[in-house]
């Protein structure tokens, strides 16, 4: 949206209709600033809101797929002891989502390397 904002004021700003130099000498004297200044601005916020939202994602996601690797491993174990040797399932399972987890966490690492 930002973007489309800033596209917008650059129009207005080098426009010949008098209603639009009207209009951004008034948002320059409501600001206080010129109106590069205030398009700097936006384009600036729009980028550190970027950053932020990718630096946010990829951790959640990375810890998110860990977790669920190793609960995909917690099951599979317990269900492969639970048939096997009933007595050991409650082992199994913990045993489990630790291998998966830390097998996934591995190869994240390995991956970050590259």
């Amino acid at each position: 949206m930002s973007v489309e904002l800033v596209e917008v004021l650059k129009e207005l700003a080098s426009s010949p209709v008098k209603k639009d130099n009207e209009a951004i000498q008034r948002i320059e004297k409501v600001s206080g600033n010129s109106i590069d200044v205030f398009i700097d601005q936006l384009e600036n916020n729009a980028v550190l809101a970027q950053v932020t939202l990718d630096a946010e994602e990829k951790p959640k996601s990375k810890l998110l797929v860990i977790c669920l690797n190793g609960c995909l491993f917690g099951a599979i174990i317990g269900l492969v002891s639970l048939v096997f040797k009933p007595e050991i399932t409650v082992y199994a399972i913990p045993l489990g989502y630790t291998v998966g987890a830390a097998g996934r966490y591995i190869q994240e690492i390995d991956e970050s390397k590259k």
